[in-house]
């Protein structure tokens, strides 16, 4: 994946393509919360960058419901 390496990010399939959310990583001791979203298209094995949340946000759940996608 094209980004810094992250964790609490959140994950959800939409379209049959994967989407790695937000979440956040640490330099020299301090943490950033990120906004960006990344979508991998398996059949491609192709990563692209989406359009960013409007809230950087890490640790949160998230789920595909007809189409869309939730962040809690």
């Amino acid at each position: 994946m094209p980004s810094p390496s992250k964790s609490g990010f959140a994950v959800v399939v939409l379209q049959g393509k994967l989407l790695v959310i937000a979440g956040y990583y640490v330099v020299d001791g301090t943490g950033t919360a990120l906004s960006d979203v990344y979508q991998y298209d398996s059949c491609l094995n192709s990563w692209s960058k989406l359009a960013s949340m409007n809230v950087a946000r890490h640790n949160f759940g998230c789920a595909e419901l007809n189409g869309m996608v939730y962040a809690v």
